[in-house]
Formats: C-alpha cells, structure tokens, sequence
C-alpha cells in the first residue's frame, strides 16, 4: 500500500514537471508567428532548485532535473542567478537571430525580469572545456533591436546604484495577461556551432511594497530568502541558412 503511494506521489511530480515545461513549449507558435523566418527554440537548463514557501525546513526545496520552464532567481545561495542555457534541439548551422524572454510577471508583487547579462557561448573545440564568447548580448547596451509584447520599444536599460547597469523586463500594462514577452534580435551575422550555450544573468524583481506584511523591510526579508519566483521561459531565435 505504501509503495503504491510512493509510486503515485511520484507520478504526480513527474507530471507537474512535464506540464510546467509544457507552458513554454505552447508559446512557440505564437512567438515565430510575430517575427517572419524566425524559429524560436526552447532552451532549458540540467538543473532547478525549486523553493515551496508553504513547506518548512529542507523540505521547502526539491530539485529539478531537465527544466525548461525556468525560475528567475532571487538568492544565489540556492539557486544560482546564473543559469548556462541549451537549447532542446540541434540548432548547429543556423544563424543567430536573438533571444526572447517570456516571463509571467502578472502577480502584484512582480516588477519584472531583471537581467544583468547575457552572453552567447560556445566550445572552443569539441575537446575543450573553455568557452569563447559568440555574441556579447550587452556590449552596447543600445545595439539590441528589443521589442515587448512583439511591438519595438527603447531597450529597458537602466541603472541601479548598488547592482550597476540591468535591463528590467517589465510585465504587461494588463496584470490579468499572465505572460510578458521580451525580445532581443541581433543582426550578428553568427552562424551557430555546436553546442551553443546561453550564460544569462538574471532574477525576480520584486516590489516589496506589496506583500503580506504593511512593511517593505520584512517583505523584502520574505522575497529574498524564498519569495515567489517568475516562472521564465527563454528561446533562441534562429534562422535556417
């Protein structure tokens, strides 16, 4: 009766993982549809930490294996800000057209995405375990064309005295669409090796004046030791030669 149990907790898991990922797997017609040529590719990431606020002690974490629908993280401790990001198919030979950032920023305390940075890299060689650094995504922070919700804006550059130059990804005017959609296309010219790796620098920001406490201080205590994460889908954009 147990192992039934055990085997049926399991199942459910498995499934809630598969569902979860299954969200951004969704968004791709609707992504390639708004840019012509384009094919947005899923990437995902080998590992997640995932956190339960409802949950007490160690057991408030569990992981992840083989995670597309990704957390924008808020402590680095657990987590990792830094996410190496692949894409779930062979995309060798295609050119590199950008990257989109689809995040559900629709809850009150969500601000958006903030990204610190963000590099296109791949293997030296097929023997090497060093990187080279394909496209520098913020080398001038104006190069990128950035487009929210699919229509063309200034790039979300701004500057933040204790963390320095980020792009905040802002969610939608309309907080009852759960998804904003943020791209960023290149006209690099890179045709893509084997291999590409996504090093995106990223996580939640949070407006601490909305929470479950009246004070800022302790709701910034609550989201930065487990709040709630924005569930982030990131795809590359590429083009077929």
């Amino acid at each position: 009766m147990i192992r039934k149990k055990i085997i049926l907790i399991l199942v459910i898991f498995f499934s809630l993982v598969v569902n979860a990922n299954d969200q951004c797997f969704e968004m791709v017609p609707e992504i390639e549809s708004k840019f012509n040529g384009l094919r947005a590719i899923p990437g995902g990431i080998s590992d997640q930490i995932q956190i339960d606020k409802d949950a007490n002690g160690l057991s408030r974490f569990t992981f992840q294996d083989d995670v597309v629908l990704i957390d924008a993280e808020r402590v680095p401790v657990f987590g990792g800000k830094r996410k190496q990001i692949s894409p779930v198919v062979s995309i060798k030979g295609a050119y590199f057209e950008g990257i989109h950032i689809a995040g559900k920023t629709n809850k009150s305390y969500h601000n958006g995405i903030e990204v610190f940075d963000m590099k296109l890299v791949a293997p030296m060689s097929s023997d090497s375990l060093e990187y080279g650094v394909l496209v520098d995504m913020f080398e001038e922070f104006r190069k990128p064309y950035y487009f929210k919700n699919f229509v063309m804006q200034m790039t979300p550059f701004e500057r933040d005295f204790l963390e320095g130059p980020v792009w905040i990804l802002r969610h939608q005017e309309d907080r009852e669409e759960k998804w904003s959609h943020h791209s960023f296309l290149y006209n690099s010219g890179v045709i893509l090796p084997e291999l590409p790796v996504l090093n995106l620098f990223f996580e939640t920001d949070f407006d601490n004046s909305v929470g479950e406490s009246d004070y800022f201080v302790l709701n910034w205590l609550d989201n930065s030791t487990s709040g709630p994460r924005i569930d982030t889908c990131v795809y590359f954009l590429v083009r077929n030669q």
